[in-house]
């Protein structure tokens, strides 16, 4: 193996290659990303880059969790303080945690699981789903958060599905909107 020194504008071309090619490598996912605002191309009011579904497709999306369970369980969507809302704000690094809230109909279940998922093509985040093995209480709640996406490619109408092991299930809308 034979060394060879290197002068100073060897080196700066080198370095130079090296980060024409880092750029010409990334231009074209750049340039993919600008335009993938879904089928049609644009981007919705909501951010929600492409359709949203219909309502004959969100009860095949939520029947496929729930399944025939009755409606009889309750769920809410909470704010950082506990609030009741219909709003949740795509979060990053720092922010607040939303919450998941199951409540039984006096019944005590010993698993519950939530799900959540957007109603609308196109978001890359495709849902959330915990799952909780209880017996001592007959409410559940439980932290999450949509991520903030470039584009808001997760803003739009979701929804929170919650089913108990005893049959019950329930389910919420809202709404995530960008920071």
């Amino acid at each position: 193996m034979t060394l060879v020194r290197s002068s100073r504008s060897t080196r700066a071309r080198v370095l130079g290659a090296i980060l024409f090619s880092g750029v010409a490598v990334l231009a074209p996912a750049s340039s993919l990303l600008a335009n993938s605002g879904g089928s049609n191309g644009s981007i919705g009011a909501a951010g929600a880059q492409s359709r949203p579904l219909s309502e004959r497709e969100i009860k095949q999306r939520i029947g496929s969790f729930v399944g025939k369970a009755p409606l009889a369980a309750g769920c809410a969507v909470l704010g950082p303080n506990g609030e009741r809302v219909t709003q949740v704000v795509a979060m990053s690094f720092g922010d607040l945690a939303y919450w998941l809230q199951y409540r039984s109909s006096g019944q005590l279940a010993t698993t519950v699981v939530f799900k959540t998922t957007p109603l609308f093509e196109g978001s890359p985040d495709l849902g959330e789903t915990q799952r909780f093995n209880t017996a001592f209480s007959n409410v559940v709640t439980t932290p999450f958060g949509v991520p903030a996406w470039g584009l808001d490619k997760t803003s739009g109408p979701w929804a929170l599905m919650v089913k108990d092991n005893l049959g019950r299930a329930a389910m919420c809308r809202f709404e995530v909107v960008p920071q």
